[in-house]
């Protein structure tokens, strides 16, 4: 950076060079987790937009997701959606993600699902998917065949809360963040009335963010 002396002693000259002029910086990206939280039940919504896993005001949407639980339609392609609108606001070198958890059955908007899945495909987002609670009431083939349409997607079943608990820290990297590439995850929530049924003393939705809650802290030790 050049400096200039304006007092007045300063000698004048004609000759000058131009200063030259300064150009914002542009935000690197750091090696970083960034996670988001999102909701689906008659419609899509945003709990909680890209914040760091350390940021307490993750864990605080997490805590709040019992309070979503409403409608009685499990709207996937609109929680797609609203993932991918998320995620096609990131800056590129991030690794994208979805995880995206249901107990039931999509029934409106079917076909929208695979243009949501295209479009998470066209900006290189993988999406993992948990089949939850009573493996009779999830669509076990769609959740696989949504997972199998993107590059690197995964399939997993979450018939207890142990399982549960196994397939969200395989959303954490095992490696520190200062060896990692950045991540931006959003996970994408089922919170249709079905999320109230009990399962092992509780009901789905405590569940599942019992199961988040665990992972956050697990996400902060692998990048402390």
């Amino acid at each position: 950076m050049l400096f200039f002396n304006r007092s007045s002693t300063a000698p004048a000259s004609s000759n000058r060079a131009p200063v030259a002029q300064r150009r914002t910086p542009q935000p690197a990206i750091r090696c970083a987790d960034l996670v988001a939280l999102v909701v689906f039940n008659d419609h899509g919504k945003v709990l909680n937009g890209f914040i760091s896993a350390f940021d307490g005001s993750f864990a605080k949407a997490v805590q709040a997701l019992p309070n979503a639980v409403c409608g009685s339609w499990t709207n996937i392609a609109d929680g797609l959606s609203v993932a991918n609108d998320l995620l096609g606001r990131m800056p590129r070198g991030l690794r994208r993600r979805i995880w995206l958890l249901s107990d039931g059955c999509a029934n409106p908007h079917n076909n929208a699902i695979w243009d949501e899945v295209a479009r998470a495909r066209a900006q290189w987002t993988n999406i993992n998917t948990i089949g939850f609670g009573n493996p009779h009431e999830f669509d076990r083939d769609l959740l696989a065949r949504i997972a199998d349409a993107t590059h690197n997607g995964h399939y997993y079943e979450a018939t207890t809360v142990a399982a549960l608990g196994q397939a969200f820290r395989r959303a954490a990297s095992s490696r520190k963040g200062t060896n990692h590439r950045g991540e931006a995850t959003v996970f994408c929530i089922d919170t249709s009335g079905s999320m109230t049924a009990a399962m092992e003393g509780q009901r789905r939705i405590e569940a599942v963010r019992d199961a988040l809650n665990s992972l956050l802290v697990y996400k902060q030790k692998m990048w402390s």
